[in-house]
């Protein structure tokens, strides 16, 4: 790591970032962005521009697609630049709630989660799984 400090600065954007985006508030995340940016989402154009991340961003969550959460692999950076390699997570809490079920097929969806593996080549789907199992045992 070149930059202790770019590398703090970075992760500690990133909780604002986290925080902006379960307000539902596309200004301060468009914020966070500097004016030539441009967000790359998987399978369609990049955007750039504030209506664009603006619109991005409102797009996800009219999907039901309302946390998300930012996993750093690696930040850094010299002088007046910074560079951050990671992976993000969105969810939709419509989803989850959907999934809390009572008695047999609690105890079915147990079952199949139990089965999976820990280890798979899509950590996404391991990472679901372990996300589903959490909220399935949860009692309260």
């Amino acid at each position: 790591m070149k930059s202790k400090t770019i590398h703090n600065a970075i992760l500690a954007t990133e909780k604002v970032f986290m925080a902006a985006y379960k307000r539902h508030d596309a200004k301060a995340l468009v914020a966070l962005y500097t004016k030539d940016a441009k967000i790359m989402p998987p399978n369609t154009k990049a955007v750039s521009g504030a209506k664009g991340m603006a619109a991005l961003f409102k797009s996800f969550w009219d999907a039901g697609d309302t946390k998300i959460k930012l996993t750093t692999a690696e930040a850094d950076g010299s002088g007046d630049y910074g560079f951050e390699v990671g992976k993000y997570a969105l969810s939709n809490d419509a989803a989850v709630r959907l999934l809390r079920v009572d008695g047999q097929e609690r105890s079915e969806l147990l079952q199949l989660l139990t089965a999976l593996p820990e280890h798979t080549d899509d950590d996404d789907i391991v990472a679901a799984a372990i996300d589903l199992r959490s909220v399935l045992t949860d009692e309260s």
